[in-house]
C-alpha cells in the first residue's frame, strides 16, 4: 500500500468519525425538549413555602417540568400562612385530566408534620366543563403584573399564587382574595369555583379550609337578604 493511499484512508476514517459524532449530537438535540422559558414574579416568602410544599409532596418544582405541546399543568396555591397553605394541581396529559389536592398536616402547636396529597374527583361536573369555567374566568390570562391598581403584597388575608406550565413556558402570578381590583375579583371567583367543585361536604370551615369555606360562603350568600 502506497503512502498516498494510507493517508487517504486515515483522512476517510477521521472524517467518518467526525460525521458519526456530529450525527449523534444532532439526534440528541432534536430529541431533547426545548428549554423552558420562565416568566416569574414570585415573592421570596411564597417561593420558599411552595418549594417546601412541592418537596414534601415529592413533586418537582413546576418551573422545572417540561411538557409536550398539547399538555398543560396548573398549580393554584391558596394561603394565609405556611400551615394553612393548600394547593390544587390540575394536569392534562395526552388529553386525560387529573387533579391533586395538597395541604399541610400540623400538630397542636402548629408545627408542620407532613403534606397530605389526595386525588381530586369532580363532585358535580366533568373535567371539560370545570376547566372551561376556570378558563372563562381568566385563569390562563391573568397578568403577572396587574393592569389596574391592585395590591399583590402579602400583608394580611388570603392570597392565591398560580403557576402555569404550557408550551415549554412557565409563568406565575399572585393576587389577594377580595374585590379590590378586577384581577383580585377574578381570582376570588376562580378560587370559589375550585372549592365548590371539590368540597366533599364532610369537613367544616375551620383554619381557612379552602373547599369547605367556599361552600359555607355560598350558603351564606344564598340565605343573606339582598
Amino acid at each position: 500500500m502506497s503512502e498516498l493511499t494510507k493517508r487517504i484512508l486515515v483522512i476517510l476514517v477521521v472524517f467518518g468519525s467526525f460525521a458519526a459524532v456530529a450525527y449523534w449530537f444532532y439526534q440528541a438535540e432534536t430529541q431533547r425538549k426545548p428549554d423552558i422559558i420562565s416568566l416569574s414574579r414570585f415573592d421570596y416568602i411564597f417561593s420558599k413555602d411552595i418549594n417546601l410544599a412541592s418537596s414534601m409532596a415529592n413533586m418537582p418544582a413546576l418551573r422545572e417540568v417540561s411538557l409536550d405541546s398539547d399538555d398543560i399543568e396548573v398549580r393554584i396555591w391558596r394561603t394565609h400562612s405556611t400551615p394553612t397553605l393548600e394547593g390544587v394541581l390540575l394536569r392534562r396529559i395526552n388529553n386525560e385530566w387529573s387533579g391533586l389536592h395538597i395541604r399541610f398536616r400540623t400538630n397542636d402547636q402548629g408545627d408542620i408534620q407532613a403534606a397530605e396529597v389526595e386525588q381530586l374527583k369532580n363532585s358535580v361536573s366533568d373535567w371539560f366543563y370545570f376547566w372551561g369555567k376556570l378558563v372563562e374566568k381568566g385563569l390562563l390570562l391573568l397578568p403577572i403584573t396587574a393592569e389596574s391598581e391592585c395590591d399583590t403584597n402579602y400583608i394580611d388575608g388570603i392570597l392565591y399564587v398560580v403557576e402555569i406550565s404550557q408550551n415549554n413556558t412557565y409563568r406565575n402570578y399572585q393576587y389577594r382574595e377580595g374585590d379590590g381590583c378586577r384581577e383580585s375579583k377574578q381570582m376570588t371567583e376562580i378560587g370559589e369555583i375550585i372549592g365548590l367543585e371539590f368540597d366533599s361536604g364532610t369537613e367544616r370551615c375551620e383554619m381557612f379550609n379552602w373547599f369547605a369555606c367556599m361552600t359555607e360562603r355560598q350558603d351564606q350568600s344564598l340565605t343573606s337578604p339582598d
